[in-house]
C-alpha cells in the first residue's frame, strides 16, 4: 500500500531545506535555484502547490555575503565612512567591503516585478529585493534620461508599491534603494503596516547614482510611532553615508530595542537630540542583549536639542554582557564613551574621531579583559591609542616592530592583533607576586655587634600561629614590639613597630649555646615577621635603637 503524501506544511519545510542549504541557491533568480525549483514542482500537483506556498512566504533576491569563518587568521575587514566632500571612489569601495564584490549587480526590476506578480504577497514572511537605480553616462537632456532613468525609476515604485499593498505578515525585510524621498515614503509604509517585523535591514546607495543636492534626508521616527504595539525588533541595519538621518524624538524607536541583538546605523549626518557619543549610550541602554553595535556619523546635529530628551547621566555604566563586535565612527570617541560601556566578551573593537582618542584619560586595565583585535583611527601615537584602552604593553608589542610612530602622533589608521596569552596572563602591579622576588630571610651583622640577627619568613614562626614550623623549640625567636605605649598590651599581628625610632626586643625562648640556623634556609618568600639571633648570649631583654638606613623594616 503506497502511503500518503505528507501534509502540504511537511512538504514546505523540505522545499526550504533542500533550497536553504544549497549554497547556489541563496537567491531565488540564479539558475541552479531556478533548476531546483522546477525539479520539484514537476513531480506532482502537491509538491507544486509546495514550491509555490514556499515562494509565497519568501521572496529573496539579494544575495548576501557570508561573514568569514571565526577561525580565519586575516584582520577583519571594517570600512570607515566616507567623508566629504563626496568622493565616488570612496563609496565605491565602502560598498564593497560591506556588499562583497559584485556589490554593483543589480537585480533585473522586471523579473523581480513579474515574479511579484505571481505570488499571494498576502502570506509573504521573508522580503529582500534591490530596486537601486543605476546612473548611465547620456547627454543630458531630457529625452535621453526619458529613455535611460525613467523605467527604472517607474519599476523600483511599482515594485515597492505593491509590497506596502498586499504585503502585512512580514517578518523580515531587507531592500536597497536609491537616494529619493519617493522611495523613503515607500520604506516607511511598508514597515507601519506590517506588526510583527523582527528584522529590518535598510541600505541606500551612494555610489551607483548621482547623489541629489541637498542631501536627501530620511526621518525613521514615523516607522515605528503607528504600530499598536512596539515591535521585537532582533535586527536593525540602516545604511544611508550618503544621507542624513533624524531621529529628534526616539521614545517609540528605542522601544523596539529590548531583544535587539544586532544595531547598525551608518549615516553621512547624524541629526539626533546631543552630541553623537550621548544617543549612543542612549542605544546601548535600550539594547541590554546586544551583540554586534555599529554606529557611523561624520556629523552630528547643527540645532539645540529641540526640547527632546537627552541621556542626563552619560556616565552612568552600561552593562552589555553579550556584545562582541563594537564599531564606533563619530565625531567625538574617548575613553568617556568606552568607559561607559561595559562589555565583558568584547572581542572586535573599531574605533575612528577626529578628536584625540586619549583626550579624557584612559581606560582601566583590561577594561576589556578578552579584546583580540582592535582598529583605531585618530591623530594620536600609536603607544597612546593602545594606552588608552587599557591594554596591557605585553598584549601588542609584537605590533611594534616596524611601527615608526609608536610615541609620534600621526593621522592614520593602525590595525593590530592583541595577543591572548599574554592578556590571560597579565596580573597588575598590585598584585604580582615572583617567588624568586626576594630570598627566603635575610641576614643582618654589624661589624660593632657581636649579635647576628636573621629576618624569618612567618612560615618559620613558632607557638599557635605556625604549630608545623621547622624551628626546633629551643630555637631563638624574637619579635618587635613597639614601645611607644608602655602599658600596650601586645598583638600578634603586630610584627613591625609603627614607630621607626625605637623597638624593644624581648625574649620569647631560651637560647642554648650555639644555636643552629640552618632550618631557616628552606622559608618561603613572605613578610617577615620574627628575628632569629644565633649567638649564645645569656637571656635578657635590651633595648636597640635601628641605624639611620633601617629607619623603616622591608617586607619581604
Amino acid at each position: 500500500m503506497p502511503s500518503p503524501d505528507p501534509p502540504a506544511e511537511v512538504l514546505v519545510s523540505i522545499v526550504g531545506h533542500i533550497l536553504e542549504h544549497d549554497p547556489d541557491a541563496r537567491v531565488l533568480n540564479t539558475p541552479s535555484t531556478l533548476r531546483q525549483l522546477q525539479q520539484l514542482a514537476s513531480l506532482n500537483r502537491r509538491w507544486r502547490a509546495a514550491v509555490l506556498l514556499y515562494l509565497g512566504r519568501r521572496f529573496i533576491m539579494i544575495d548576501v555575503v557570508q561573514p568569514p569563518s571565526e577561525t580565519t587568521t586575516e584582520l577583519p575587514k571594517i570600512p570607515w565612512l566616507p567623508r566629504s566632500p563626496p568622493d565616488p571612489g570612496s563609496h565605491s569601495a565602502y560598498w564593497a567591503a560591506i556588499l562583497g564584490c559584485d556589490w554593483d549587480e543589480v537585480r533585473s526590476k522586471r523579473l523581480q516585478f513579474d515574479w511579484l506578480r505571481r505570488i499571494d504577497l498576502a502570506n509573504l514572511k521573508e522580503l529582500s529585493v534591490d530596486v537601486r537605480v543605476v546612473r548611465y553616462d547620456a547627454i543630458g537632456t531630457a529625452r535621453s534620461w526619458n529613455v535611460s532613468q525613467s523605467a527604472q525609476w517607474v519599476l523600483a515604485a511599482a515594485i515597492l508599491s505593491r509590497i506596502a499593498v498586499s504585503a502585512r505578515l512580514l517578518e523580515t525585510i531587507h531592500v536597497r534603494i536609491s537616494a529619493h524621498g519617493d522611495m523613503f515614503d515607500l520604506i516607511q509604509e511598508i514597515i507601519a503596516n506590517n506588526n510583527h517585523l523582527r528584522e529590518i535591514v535598510v541600505e541606500v546607495d551612494s555610489a551607483l547614482d548621482t547623489m541629489p543636492i541637498p542631501r536627501a534626508a530620511l526621518s525613521i521616527r514615523s516607522w515605528f510611532e503607528h504600530h499598536p504595539s512596539p515591535l521585537k525588533l532582533e535586527r536593525f541595519v540602516l545604511r544611508a553615508p550618503g544621507c542624513a538621518v533624524i531621529l529628534w524624538d526616539g521614545t517609540d524607536f528605542f522601544k523596539t530595542l529590548e531583544a535587539a541583538t544586532e544595531f547598525r546605523l551608518a549615516a553621512c549626518v547624524l541629526q539626533v537630540p546631543g552630541e553623537p557619543w550621548h544617543w549612543t549610550i542612549r542605544v546601548a541602554r535600550s539594547a541590554p542583549l546586544l551583540q554586534k553595535l555599529e554606529i557611523a556619523a561624520e556629523s552630528g546635529n547643527s540645532h539645540g536639542h529641540r526640547g527632546f530628551f537627552i541621556e542626563r547621566s552619560p556616565t552612568r555604566p552600561v552593562s552589555l554582557p553579550h556584545l562582541t563586535d563594537l564599531t564606533l565612527d563619530m565625531p567625538v570617541v574617548d575613553a568617556r564613551l568606552l568607559r561607559v560601556i561595559l562589555a565583558p566578551k568584547l572581542e572586535h573593537l573599531a574605533v575612528q574621531t577626529r578628536h584625540r582618542f586619549d583626550a579624557h584619560g584612559a581606560l582601566p586595565v583590561l577594561h576589556y579583559p578578552l579584546l583580540s583585535f582592535v582598529k583605531i583611527g585618530c591623530s594620536s601615537s600609536v603607544g597612546s591609542r593602545l594606552e588608552t584602552l587599557g591594554l596591557p604593553r605585553d598584549s601588542y608589542t609584537h605590533n611594534l616592530i616596524d611601527v615608526q610612530y609608536e610615541w609620534q602622533d600621526f593621522d592614520g589608521d593602525f590595525a593590530a592583533r592583541i595577543r591572548t596569552d599574554q592578556r590571560a596572563l597579565y596580573t597588575p602591579p598590585g598584585l604580582r607576586r615572583i617567588a624568586n622576588d626576594s630570598p627566603p630571610s635575610l641576614w643582618l651583622h654589624s661589624p660593632s655587634s657581636e649579635t647576628s640577627l636573621i629576618l624569618v619568613s612567618p612560615t618559620l614562626r613558632p607557638g599557635r600561629d605556625n604549630p608545623r614550623s621547622s624551628l626546633s623549640p629551643g630555637s631563638p625567636v624574637l619579635r618587635l614590639n613597639n614601645t611607644a605605649t608602655a602599658s600596650a598590651p601586645h598583638s600578634d599581628a603586630e610584627d613591625f613597630p609603627s614607630s621607626p625610632t625605637r623597638a624593644n626586643i624581648e625574649r620569647t625562648t631560651q637560647f642554648p649555646p650555639a644555636c643552629s640556623v640552618s632550618d631557616t634556609q628552606t622559608a618561603g618568600p613572605s613578610r617577615t615577621t620574627g628575628v632569629v639571633r644565633s649567638d649564645a648570649s645569656p637571656p635578657t631583654t635590651f633595648q636597640q635603637t635601628p641605624s639611620p638606613t633601617a629607619k623603616r623594616p622591608r617586607h619581604m
